[in-house]
């Protein structure tokens, strides 16, 4: 019985995100009750009624083939696919009822499917790493999924500890990840597998970009450098210059950015080769250093 509901379920989805609307930056979508769910540039409508403006609507990923309308036990979810710039693209779920969208899960842009077997949709998946300078160790690769069972949707740990095993060659629960300097994540030795994983590549934005071995010149502030505050904020200025600093920004003559080798900057704080991608004319926010890195456009006063 359950997975003749489960087929059942699936040929719903299958027939709401054949409704999306072809009109650029609009999503539509019908429920089983007839209602219209409709994203248009960054707005939730439930029958032509505002129910929701969307934080970020510039990254909602208007052609994603994984945007879909998916009822379970009464709750209808809105799943929508969001550029994290630079991770991996999300996928935000939204509950969705006749007066309200409330933002739930977010996990990385991936199908929703049953990847286990067991008759019930789940979707997630693992973010982008770094790669580890000798070939035979590596991060540790978490992965994250969820489940939608009985109109909720929870994490699927045990879905989540099989992929991790996959990827890493063993498990290591969440109060076990960091390393002793509280980073994700712990360096284990890389698995024999037939096929590498991918891992983010390189950048050649400058010359000899992130490498510990570099010795271009940044800009840094004294918290920073001298207190060691988080690096929350990170600019990319279109004249190819680089400025690192924290959330303090009291700013005087002694606190004021200064010139230093990138390379100390990386000794700091390993996370920055994760902005290796990030062109000119661009900054990088986070909240705190464990924080996943958001970029967006510099604005012209900055």
């Amino acid at each position: 019985m359950r997975y003749k509901y489960f087929f059942v379920l699936l040929i719903i989805i299958t027939s709401l995100s054949a409704f999306q609307s072809p009109v650029k930056n609009t999503l539509r979508f019908r429920s089983a009750t007839a209602h219209i769910i409709k994203v248009y540039k960054g707005h939730i409508f439930y029958d032509e009624k505002l129910i929701h403006n969307i934080k970020y609507s510039d990254d909602i990923i208007y052609k994603s083939k994984y945007n879909s309308l998916i009822e379970d036990h009464g709750s209808v979810f809105l799943f929508l696919g969001m550029a994290d710039n630079p991770n991996r693209d999300k996928l935000i779920v939204f509950r969705i009822t006749p007066t309200k969208a409330t933002p739930g899960k977010n996990a990385i842009l991936s199908e929703i499917k049953d990847y286990d077997k067991d008759g019930f949709l789940e979707f997630g998946g693992r973010d982008l790493t770094e790669a580890y300078p000798t070939q035979d160790s590596m991060y540790y690769i978490p992965t994250a999924y969820y489940e939608i069972r009985n109109g909720k949707i929870k994490p699927d740990n045990t879905l989540a500890k099989s992929e991790d095993i996959k990827l890493n060659g063993l498990y290591l629960p969440p109060n076990k990840r960091l390393d002793k300097d509280g980073n994700c994540c712990k360096v284990v030795p890389t698995p024999v597998r037939k096929r590498k994983l991918p891992v983010q590549k390189q950048s050649n934005f400058i010359p000899k970009s992130f490498r510990i071995s570099d010795t271009i010149t940044v800009f840094a502030t004294k918290y920073v450098l001298d207190n060691k505050d988080e690096i929350t904020n990170v600019n990319h200025s279109k004249d190819g210059s680089w400025l690192f600093y924290s959330n303090n920004r009291t700013y005087t003559r002694e606190t004021a950015a200064r010139k230093v080798k990138l390379s100390s900057i990386v000794k700091l704080d390993k996370s920055i080769l994760l902005l290796s991608r990030m062109p000119k004319g661009y900054v990088a926010t986070r909240q705190s250093k464990t924080a996943s890195w958001s970029w967006s456009k510099l604005k012209d006063k900055d």
